[in-house]
């Protein structure tokens, strides 16, 4: 009956991608202390409160909550942040790019992911120099231009 080889197809095409997906996982599981590691963007790693004081210091921050194992992560940060477009205008404007790495448990950025109105990652935040109640909160997808329209918006730092 081709309900059934119609069905057997979908089976095999899943756990194909199930294979690609654990493999891909792996591959970054391997390389998980490289997180901040990029060609592309001088990542900081994302302290809280602490981190957010910069904002109010006159920096436009970008902050991303990621982990290792979030496809979506991985996908938006391939796509549209980990981009040659993004990366010179982040330097262009001054902003400082800083990563919440979820791979393990991280309670402090667990409670900003909530505080930004998230109940899980990816999330992706463009907060401007000195309007840190004015935060930019991409959506879960993002594309590059997304990006980078979240990053004109927000505006250069106006720390000297």
């Amino acid at each position: 009956s081709s309900g059934k080889s119609k069905l057997l197809a979908w089976l095999a095409a899943l756990a194909i991608i199930g294979v690609g997906i654990h493999y891909l996982n792996f591959e970054t599981r391997k390389a998980g202390s490289e997180t901040l590691a990029s060609e592309r963007i001088e990542w900081r790693a994302f302290e809280g409160e602490q981190s957010l004081e910069l904002a109010d210091q006159g920096h436009t921050l970008l902050l991303d909550f990621t982990a290792d194992w979030c496809p979506t992560c991985k996908a938006n940060e391939a796509v549209a942040i980990e981009t040659d477009a993004v990366g010179e205008l982040i330097r262009e404007l001054g902003v400082i790019p800083l990563k919440a790495d979820m791979t393990a448990d991280n309670p402090v950025a667990s409670q900003w992911v909530e505080h930004y109105g998230r109940v899980a990652i990816p999330l992706v935040v463009v907060i401007p120099a000195g309007r840190r109640a004015d935060a930019i909160v991409l959506p879960e997808v993002i594309t590059e231009s997304m990006m980078l329209d979240a990053l004109r918006q927000a505006g250069p730092s106006t720390a000297p």
